[in-house]
């Protein structure tokens, strides 16, 4: 096996960038087999989507909406009716989320629904279950309360 391995290492040196690629993958190709999804970028990946996974096989529900508080804290909403206001500075550390340190960066978050996470135009991600453990354990957000023509509040 390793003479094997040898040989092919070697042919790949040999090769120039665009045959190198082709042989790549085919020989990534070989190693999927025919059940598993295609190797590459997951983002893009359509059939690795969270919407295409039912709720009772996903680790985390579908987060719906994100909206910025206040330093640090985003509000979260999930499909299963989960809302929770998080606070994500604990986890501003190391080089990836040294931006995100900045308050004006870190209101730059979007919502990607495919992997129910918060992204930065940085491509920085959080773990979408810890958003989601934050959110079901911190105070639920107040339902707004509003007054009636009578003078009595209602939410």
């Amino acid at each position: 096996m390793s003479k094997a391995i040898d040989d092919v290492l070697a042919k790949a040196l040999r090769l120039d960038p665009q045959a190198r690629a082709e042989l790549a993958s085919e020989l990534l190709a070989s190693l999927e087999g025919p059940s598993s999804p295609p190797i590459g970028s997951l983002r893009g990946a359509a059939s690795l989507r969270r919407e295409s996974i039912p709720l009772s096989r996903r680790s985390v529900p579908l987060l719906k909406k994100a909206r910025y508080v206040d330093g640090y804290r985003i509000e979260l909403s999930y499909d299963d009716g989960t809302e929770g206001i998080v606070d994500l500075e604990d986890q501003l550390w190391g080089e990836a989320f040294e931006p995100l340190k900045k308050v004006a960066f870190f209101k730059s978050f979007r919502v990607d629904r495919g992997f129910s996470t918060l992204v930065w135009p940085n491509d920085t991600d959080m773990a979408p279950e810890l958003l989601y453990e934050r959110a079901s354990t911190s105070r639920a957000p107040r339902a707004r309360q509003r007054k009636t023509r009578n003078g009595s509040t209602r939410r």
